[in-house]
């Protein structure tokens, strides 16, 4: 159902946000620089651009529908993939928490949610941000019973491709955080096994860290190359988002 017809309304364009998505995609190709025309961020990243932008150029190639309506074939298919994936993310999220009865029933009723598959019919970045959230929290949930420093790199990763579809997944940061210290606090450990879950515990956040930066600039290059522009859009939403301004702007 998330993928049933991409080119819904032969290709026509009724959401103004999903036309400059498309538009700007339809911009970006493999053999030229990106980044100077996808606007360094606004509220929306730059990797779902970067990864329709790929796939739109493998299906021109093939079938030479031109790259805009490759754009939004692409951009529709890919969306409806990545929140199929979700429904995996929330099977591996509950499964840790209550089991794999309630794991398949949760990954249920993500799977017939009524919005997520609207969304899948569009280009739109929130079930990209959904998809690597979910994964991330499920991740953060399995270090706190099974540590690693891969682990940690792996959460990094997925929250570096959360904030790089959508600004707003930043307070996904508290979360992963809670959960590198939280086996610092379970009872009955000595005195060194908790010291030594404390120093795993702020290795395992500088890992995350680190990886977070490396994957964000590989993600969303421009948010780094031009600082001051990518501040600017994002001060500029945040206007339109909560002040209403510029005026005019509903």
């Amino acid at each position: 159902v998330r993928l049933w017809r991409p080119d819904w309304y032969s290709h026509r364009l009724f959401h103004p946000d999903e036309r400059w998505l498309f538009d700007k995609t339809a911009e970006l190709h493999l053999w030229a620089e990106p980044g100077k025309t996808d606007a360094a961020g606004m509220q929306y990243g730059s990797l779902p651009l970067y990864v329709v932008s790929v796939v739109k150029d493998g299906l021109n190639a093939v079938t030479h529908m031109g790259a805009h309506p490759a754009s939004i074939v692409s951009g529709r298919s890919v969306t409806g993939v990545v929140d199929a994936l979700t429904v995996v993310a929330t099977y591996l999220l509950a499964l840790q928490l209550l089991g794999s009865g309630w794991a398949l029933f949760a990954a249920l009723l993500s799977a017939c949610a009524p919005l997520h598959i609207q969304l899948s019919h569009f280009f739109t970045v929130d079930p990209w941000l959904a998809c690597f959230a979910t994964f991330a929290l499920a991740a953060s949930l399995r270090w706190t019973r099974k540590p690693s420093l891969a682990l940690s790199a792996g959460i990094g990763v997925l929250y570096a491709a959360a904030l790089a579809s959508k600004s707003s997944g930043l307070p996904l940061l508290a979360p992963i955080v809670l959960a590198h210290v939280w086996p610092i606090f379970s009872p009955g450990l000595t005195l060194k096994e908790r010291a030594q879950r404390r120093q795993l515990a702020w290795q395992g956040l500088a890992v995350a860290a680190g990886a977070t930066l490396a994957a964000f600039f590989v993600f969303m290059p421009w948010a780094f190359l031009d600082f001051h522009k990518f501040y600017a859009n994002q001060t500029a939403q945040q206007d339109i988002l909560v002040k209403g301004s510029p005026g005019g702007v509903p």
